[in-house]
């Protein structure tokens, strides 16, 4: 059922106030959205709870643990995350949830489930539950790609970023960006059917690659891990490698004069100039091509 985003406040509130205790499923399409209405019922001793709340750190969320609290639970209880969670594991596994959700059977439990972008899922449930579904009609928000990035890496300044894979779900439904980072244990293979799209950062040079581009023009064996660790640390403050080098030996010119001094360098800095060859020294040849002709 498609109601505009008040409409959809009042069935939430009537439902809270009467004796039925089926499930409602309430679709939202934004981060907005979501919160308006989180906000509207976050009173009294209604409790909200998400897929943190079922989880070890960085670890996949407990079936037993989520329902074996709602067998026992009482008053009223909304669920944040879980749709955006099952995403992570695919369509049907998704379709399961929703399924087996709105056809649980309750006690003295309210239970509002907060769904995010299902509407296509929602309306293909057993007609017999239709009405026990609130679709708020609104715009969507791009889902976010997620980079999985190994504990222990630098995370790019200024980048959206959370802890853990049980974390995922409660940041994309609060907030939008177009790549979330997620430090975790976790593998990108260990979700092979996800509707999100997920990239993964191992090491510093892949790392590297996310965060300029240019450095597809290098190759990994290039440098040891470590040399690889400073130049990722130095990045993320400089933002690429041409501002990066540049502060270190100036113009694209002063490459060719530095030669002569290259033996002064430290043992990373002669790295470093290494690189910088690799990255620019077609346009120093150029350049000095062009002022001798």
């Amino acid at each position: 059922m498609s109601l505009k985003k008040e409409d959809a406040i009042k069935r939430i509130g009537r439902y809270l106030r009467s004796s039925d205790t089926h499930p409602r499923l309430v679709n939202v399409n934004n981060p907005k959205d979501a919160d308006t209405i989180l906000q509207q019922f976050d009173v009294g001793e209604n409790a909200f709870k998400a897929v943190s709340d079922f989880s070890l750190p960085d670890e996949n969320l407990s079936e037993d643990a989520l329902f074996n609290y709602l067998g026992s639970a009482s008053g009223a209880v909304f669920l944040i995350g879980l749709s955006s969670y099952y995403k992570m594991l695919g369509e049907q596994k998704l379709r399961d949830f929703l399924n087996r959700m709105i056809g649980v059977s309750l006690v003295n439990l309210h239970l509002v489930v907060v769904c995010y972008q299902c509407e296509k899922l929602l309306a293909e449930l057993d007609t017999r539950y239709s009405q026990f579904v609130y679709a708020v009609d609104d715009e969507s928000e791009d889902l976010p790609q997620l980079v999985f990035v190994a504990f222990g890496m630098p995370i790019p300044a200024e980048k959206a970023f959370v802890e853990g894979i049980e974390n995922i779900a409660a940041f994309i439904e609060s907030d939008t960006v177009k790549e979330l980072y997620v430090r975790t244990g976790k593998h990108k293979s260990s979700y092979p059917l996800s509707l999100y799209t997920i990239k993964e950062q191992n090491n510093s040079f892949e790392a590297l690659c996310s965060l300029d581009f240019s450095t597809g023009q290098l190759k990994e064996s290039y440098g040891t891990q470590t040399q690889w660790d400073t130049a990722l640390d130095r990045l993320n403050s400089y933002g690429s490698w041409m501002q990066y080098i540049s502060d270190v030996f100036g113009a694209y010119a002063n490459l060719e004069i530095a030669a002569g001094i290259w033996q002064s360098f430290d043992s990373y800095k002669q790295w470093l100039y290494f690189i910088a060859l690799k990255l620019y020294g077609s346009i120093i040849k150029v350049g000095v091509g062009t002022n001798s002709a």
